[in-house]
């Protein structure tokens, strides 16, 4: 299936998403904390993927020079294709 298929069968219900591509990273949604309603000291956990399910798997966190998180990785699914959804902790 097509990014085009797949969003056209399954339309993002989370707006606070958007679709990132680049040429290493075809499948990729990027959102800000803030902008899914995350607040400072809350679980990241607690994130919904831009279909509005809960992750699959713990995210894999990234960390700056000041050893601060930048930004969260997890990873879904639709119809078998993976996508990565990179959360920033701005």
């Amino acid at each position: 299936m097509t990014l085009t298929e797949i969003l056209e069968k399954y339309p993002i219900r989370n707006t606070a998403w958007f679709l990132f591509e680049d040429k290493y990273h075809p499948y990729q949604f990027v959102s800000d904390a803030s902008d899914l309603g995350l607040k400072p000291g809350e679980s990241i956990k607690t994130a919904k993927d831009p279909w509005g399910r809960a992750f699959p798997a713990d995210p894999v966190p990234y960390t700056n020079s000041d050893n601060e998180i930048e930004k969260w990785i997890f990873v879904t699914s639709v119809d078998g294709s993976p996508f990565n959804c990179v959360i920033l902790n701005e």
